[in-house]
């Protein structure tokens, strides 16, 4: 599931990069986004995991951030913000 997952977010965060651009296309760039830069990181930890080019031990505090990915829904869900 940990594959299926990280797969999903790696495929999302693609295709913002490939519609927005990466970092140097103005304000609507991936990287110009708080939520986004958090997500890319997210991200990266968690392939580098997957693809066990490292120890799972030494990421093992960087994938408790992927606890914070669904907090990316609350930008995009006004309703959300006032819940939490």
């Amino acid at each position: 599931m940990d594959d299926v997952i990280t797969f999903l977010f790696l495929l999302e965060c693609f295709l913002k990069i490939v519609t927005f651009g990466f970092a140097f296309n103005g304000e609507e760039s991936y990287l110009m986004s708080v939520w986004n830069v958090m997500d890319f990181f997210v991200v990266i930890t968690s392939t580098l995991s997957v693809a066990q080019l490292v120890s799972k031990s030494q990421f093992k505090i960087f994938r408790l951030r992927r606890v914070l990915k669904p907090l990316s829904l609350i930008k995009e869900n006004p309703g959300m913000k006032t819940v939490i």
